[in-house]
């Protein structure tokens, strides 16, 4: 089990990640109580990059 962090955790995936799935991410978020998933379209597994208006805007909506 992970520590509680103190702070919002927010874990975002592209819909397209080949080296890490959504699955992943999820099963991820649910380990950290509190903790919400964002799942980005049409991004792989570098949202910064490949897709980043919709990664800030979906930082700065959650």
């Amino acid at each position: 089990m992970l520590r509680c962090p103190q702070q919002q955790v927010v874990q975002h995936r592209g819909d397209g990640d080949g080296i890490v799935d959504a699955e992943y991410g999820k099963a991820f978020a649910a380990a950290i109580p509190a903790a919400r998933f964002t799942l980005l379209p049409h991004s792989g597994h570098l949202p910064q990059i490949e897709t980043p208006g919709a990664l800030l805007g979906a930082l700065l909506t959650n």
